[in-house]
């Protein structure tokens, strides 16, 4: 590799120190230097292909690019975990979809230096979680000729995963997709169920409406938690709120989560069997949510009129008290929706929350503003969706029969927009909060159940 230009002698360098340091197979192995007077370059064992560049000449199947993507994420996130181990936390090694090649005598993914012609944006990461590494470590690598093959791809896939679907479900799509529910508390969520998000290229993205549904939910035990801060379980008062203590700079990360005795893999499975035949394009964006379902106060910057602000020395030894009230649980046909009240929380300089703060003091004595936002939603991109497209009409069977054929649920869609006026709510905030405040111990069970018999969850 030659470095040209007018700071072509400092990336040299840097990439020969950075490289010179580096054993492992999926970095790019150093074979030897030339110190040239007008042109340096780097010589690498093997022959390597700029990763983009490959990807672009796989873009005529679906299949080839959503393998390459998985092959892509895990590779370089085993890149990154070495290069974290070497250095201290600030000088982790953050690999950049530019510093990836591909090795053709093995299909090898390895990071490098920076490819003068890639062809960004062909494939991103996928950042599913990566706690089956061990396992996957040890399948092999696909054979670079087999990447021109949809036939092979699938035997691959299918004798190490057990099939494409259930392949794509877990190990590809973006998780946690937060929904921005800002100014908005009158969205429902539930399990088993898919929902429109605004398709800006911001994040997080605005909630639509629920497009998807299993119907066999209403016969599901579920279990409603508790807000935690941190995961430490909060004072709880009779009434469902939940109390803090607020501490001066604090950053708060506030959550409760709702879980169903439904499973995460099938769930996903069915929908991305099934989804082709539900949206109205496939390149529509939704989120998908499954088994479990987690709302957040995700925490603002305080801020005051001139901008951001902490306590002010006055009220420094004075205690601040958040409330958050219960999550509202509404059941519509049996089946439960979960949303967030109008007014998800107040500070107060009471205990008991008898004076709630007014917005504007609340910014005077610094304090942060939250956003109410729903997580554990899951959305897949349309080449890992026509992915699984072209394996069922490979396979000759349509998604439905498919899901049928392997116990899956199946999905429908609703007949009326879901909405929460005129329907029992079952668990709501209160009008009024008294002073008895319970403080959850950490070592007891923080789930009540709902719905059916305690599941073990």
């Amino acid at each position: 590799m030659t470095y040209e230009g007018p700071q072509a002698k400092e990336a040299f360098e840097d990439d020969l120190v950075e490289h010179s340091q580096l054993r492992h197979h999926n970095f790019v192995q150093l074979f030897g230097v030339v110190h040239g007077a007008h042109v340096p370059a780097l010589i690498f064992h093997s022959e390597l292909i700029p990763l983009q560049y490959f990807a672009k000449s796989c873009s005529s199947s679906p299949l080839a690019l959503a393998y390459l993507k998985h092959r892509f994420s895990f590779d370089i996130a085993e890149a990154e975990r070495v290069t974290n181990s070497m250095y201290a936390d600030d000088k982790g090694w953050c690999i950049l979809e530019e510093q990836c090649w591909i090795q053709p005598t093995s299909g090898r993914i390895c990071a490098g230096p920076i490819a003068s012609s890639s062809n960004d944006g062909i494939i991103q990461k996928s950042y599913a979680p990566w706690n089956k590494n061990d396992q996957l470590r040890t399948v092999p690598q696909l054979g670079f000729p087999i990447y021109t093959s949809d036939h092979g791809i699938i035997k691959h896939i299918t004798e190490h995963f057990g099939s494409v679907v259930s392949f794509v479900a877990l190990l590809l799509g973006v998780e946690d997709l937060v929904a921005d529910l800002i100014n908005d508390s009158g969205h429902l969520f539930t399990f088993g169920s898919v929902m429109t998000v605004s398709d800006e290229s911001y994040y997080p993205r605005k909630p639509g409406r629920i497009i998807a549904q299993i119907p066999s939910t209403s016969k599901v035990p579920y279990l409603v938690g508790r807000w935690k801060n941190w995961g430490k379980a909060l004072e709880l008062h009779s009434s469902g709120w939940t109390r803090l203590l607020y501490v001066s700079r604090e950053h708060c990360l506030l959550e409760c989560e709702m879980k169903a005795q439904l499973s995460t893999d099938e769930l996903q499975a069915a929908w991305l069997a099934q989804a082709e035949c539900i949206l109205e394009n496939i390149e529509q964006r939704y989120v998908m949510f499954s088994s479990k379902i987690t709302m957040r106060l995700i925490q603002h910057s305080a801020r005051g009129p001139s901008g951001p602000r902490t306590f002010t020395s006055v009220f420094c030894n004075q205690k601040m008290y958040l409330f958050i009230a219960p999550v509202n649980v509404t059941e519509i046909e049996s089946v439960p929706y979960f949303s967030f009240d109008v007014q998800p929380y107040f500070w107060s300089l009471d205990e008991n929350g008898a004076r709630p703060m007014s917005p504007t003091t609340q910014g005077l004595l610094g304090l942060p503003s939250f956003r109410a936002s729903v997580s554990g939603g899951k959305w897949w991109s349309t080449v890992e969706q026509k992915a699984v497209s072209q394996y069922l009409k490979l396979k000759g069977i349509s998604g439905v029969k498919y899901s049928h054929k392997r116990g899956y649920p199946l999905f429908k869609a609703p007949n009326n927009t879901v909405a929460n006026d005129g329907f029992e709510i079952i668990e709501a905030v209160p009008d009024a909060i008294g002073d008895d405040w319970e403080l959850i111990p950490e070592n007891e069970v923080d789930y009540h159940a709902s719905g059916g018999d305690s599941p073990r969850l």
